[in-house]
């Protein structure tokens, strides 16, 4: 198993979240990865909807999201 190695800034910022957070510095590291992980997963949810929508349908959508940013029910 390799050694990980951060610069200063970060190591000080992994201490002050674990003081602040009374957790341990590999407990803040592994949940900002698996953060890190779920944001990844999500915009590749996202980007696999890319190219399903003609342009028409498309713009309609962005449109209904513009118009009120409520979840509302859009014909497609």
């Amino acid at each position: 198993m390799e050694t990980l190695s951060v610069d200063t800034e970060t190591l000080n910022l992994v201490n002050t979240l674990a003081h602040q957070l009374n957790t341990s510095q590999i407990d803040v590291v592994r949940q900002a990865v698996n953060n890190y992980i779920d944001k990844i997963q999500r915009k590749n949810r996202l980007i696999s909807f890319a190219g399903i929508l003609d342009e028409t349908e498309a713009d309609s959508m962005l449109n209904a999201i513009q118009d009120n940013r409520v979840n509302k029910t859009i014909g497609i």
